[in-house]
């Protein structure tokens, strides 16, 4: 199997190859249940010194990817010459892969500038 098309990881459940030859019903099947749990937090501040005409500013940002891949197969081949023979038959594959994030985000520094250090900071943003 190639990673790129089916996946990483695998959970397989067949029957292959062989006869099989069962009075009642036969069931083949295949459940995959990945989970991540993941907390993503960024931050940043800003620190300012001034003499004549002195502003500071900084940015920050972050980024998080989650990503499950799992290939989820069931099947049944009897193959060339082998028989199958049942009264009633069940194939089923299930992925129930779950990705959990969360997070509280960046905190806002409207409230911590004052009126001044905005001025500031947008005088300096007009200059770039």
């Amino acid at each position: 199997m190639n990673g790129l098309l089916y996946g990483i990881g695998a959970v397989s459940a067949y029957v292959e190859n062989t006869s099989v030859n069962a009075t009642g019903a036969a069931s083949v099947s295949a459940t995959s249940s990945e989970t991540i749990t993941a907390l993503v937090a960024s931050g940043a501040a800003a620190l300012e010194g001034a003499g004549v005409a002195a502003v500071s500013v900084s940015f920050a940002g972050a980024f998080a990817a989650n990503e499950i891949q799992v290939a989820t197969h069931a099947y049944v081949d009897g193959g060339g010459s082998a028989t199958i023979t049942t009264n009633g038959l069940s194939v089923s594959a299930m992925d129930t892969a779950q990705i959990n994030a969360g997070g509280n985000g960046m905190p806002a520094y409207a409230d911590m500038l004052s009126a001044d250090d905005k001025a500031n900071i947008m005088a300096y943003l007009h200059t770039l």
